[in-house]
């Protein structure tokens, strides 16, 4: 869900991952939440102005479909490390 609160460069701070396609286009693949808190603090003058992204490139012979999986996978595993939440 949506993030609400302070930016916390602790709590927030991992890197986003991102895809970028043939034509220089990115898109988020992890941490959507993370970037529209951090869009929405900033336009306040309240965030953190930068964020660290790692990037998965298709001219480094990563398709879309890929960068989904990864970021499925990531979601995946993170839910599973969260200690608060019921599995």
């Amino acid at each position: 869900g949506k993030l609400e609160g302070e930016w916390n460069p602790l709590l927030h701070g991992k890197p986003l991952l991102a895809y970028e396609d043939k034509d220089g286009n990115f898109f988020v693949v992890d941490g959507h939440h993370r970037l529209e808190m951090a869009q929405r603090l900033n336009a306040e003058g309240k965030g953190p102005k930068t964020l660290l992204t790692r990037v998965l490139r298709e001219k480094d012979g990563v398709s879309a479909d890929d960068a989904r999986l990864i970021g499925a996978f990531i979601n995946f595993a993170e839910e599973f490390r969260d200690p608060q939440k019921p599995h």
